[in-house]
């Protein structure tokens, strides 16, 4: 394996004080990358169909006081892929679990998000003599307990499904990262506000959206024709309906982000995440109820991408019996780390320290 750093489309880069390494866990080899040793240690667990540059934005600052971890999950990146082809939280966990026991050596304080929130979960309840403090960076949790979860016409398995339709037929047609990022930029659904229970508040969350977007100066002219779509596209969104990237006039950066993250990965990573085998062995509601450690959850924009409603929030904080900080980020989308930056980092280090 090479363990140069490298960005997403294979290019070299320098992460001032970080280093890339390699180990083998529970018969897998994982990339991971190493920070300065400028405090005690902290693992930062990506998401699924992520790898461990989508930190780099908050490394340089986090690591001026913490001695930081991140490896390439099971199925992703550098790492190898599971032979059985099985991508559950417990998998990941238990790999969790050896990194830290292995390579870290020393109870660590583990920040997640996404799904790798799940995974601090897991970790912080059934190893957590191996854990000092958890962070969960709007975590997925208790949501297998909709009723819409397992339907098809649930919204993240169009996502989903779009991905990995794109991406079979790339790997299987050689497309380059190009056509890749087209196909994705034109069929990825995308919506507001995809809480089920909350349909009123779509308005809402368009309104921010909307407010971004003209903060940013990224509102197509008036009377053009990518005006007229992203009009089209508004009015769909209002209805509950998904639309595209395209159709709301996205930046391809967004599609490219997502293409880039596929470059090595198992698909089945991303077919388990909705299989219903993903939670097996892991109950969430005990999970959360064994956390005796300090919590920090960070929750994105409930009017925007959030996942749990404010009765599914307040299930979470009063399930866990350690003490609860929650933080719900204005104007945030999923990835708090990289649309709230300098919140995240004050928050972060006040509550490692």
């Amino acid at each position: 394996m090479n363990t140069e750093l490298v960005d997403k489309e294979g290019n070299p880069i320098s992460v001032p004080g970080f280093n890339g390494h390699q180990v083998m866990i529970n018969g897998l080899a994982t990339f991971y990358v190493e920070g300065p040793r400028n405090g005690p240690p902290l693992l930062l667990i990506s998401g699924v169909n992520e790898v461990w540059q989508n930190y780099i934005p908050v490394l340089d600052a986090l690591s001026r006081h913490h001695h930081i971890y991140l490896c390439d999950l099971r199925g992703h990146g550098k790492t190898g892929w599971s032979e059985d082809r099985k991508y559950r939280v417990i998998d990941y966990a238990q790999d969790a679990e050896q990194f830290i026991e292995t390579v870290i050596g020393e109870p660590c304080n583990v920040a997640g998000h996404s799904l790798g929130a799940l995974i601090a979960v897991k970790l912080a309840s059934s190893a957590n003599a191996l854990v000092k403090s958890v962070s969960l960076e709007d975590p997925p949790i208790l949501i297998t307990e909709w009723a819409v979860f397992g339907k098809d016409s649930f919204w993240m398995r169009h996502i989903f499904k779009a991905m990995l339709d794109a991406v079979a037929e790339s790997r299987e047609k050689e497309w380059s990262l190009e056509e890749l990022t087209e196909r994705l930029h034109n069929t990825i659904p995308f919506r507001v506000n995809p809480n089920p229970e909350q349909p009123e508040r779509r308005i809402i969350g368009l309104a921010k959206m909307l407010q971004k977007l003209r903060d940013f100066n990224a509102l197509p002219p008036p009377g053009s024709e990518a005006y007229e779509r992203f009009t089209k596209g508004c009015i769909k969104l209002l209805g509950g309906e998904l639309t595209t990237l395209s159709e709301m006039e996205a930046p391809k950066f967004i599609a490219k982000t997502i293409a880039t993250d596929f470059v090595h990965m198992d698909l089945a990573t991303l077919e388990g995440a909705l299989a219903p085998t993903f939670s097996e062995g892991f109950n969430q509601r005990d999970a959360l109820a064994n956390i005796h450690r300090p919590t920090l959850i960070f929750w994105s924009d409930p009017d925007i991408i959030g996942f749990l409603n404010d009765q599914g929030r307040a299930d979470v904080k009063s399930l866990v019996p350690g003490p609860v900080e929650e933080v719900i980020v204005e104007n945030a989308g999923h990835h708090v780390h990289a649309d709230a930056t300098d919140l995240f980092i004050e928050k972060l280090n006040a509550h490692f320290s």
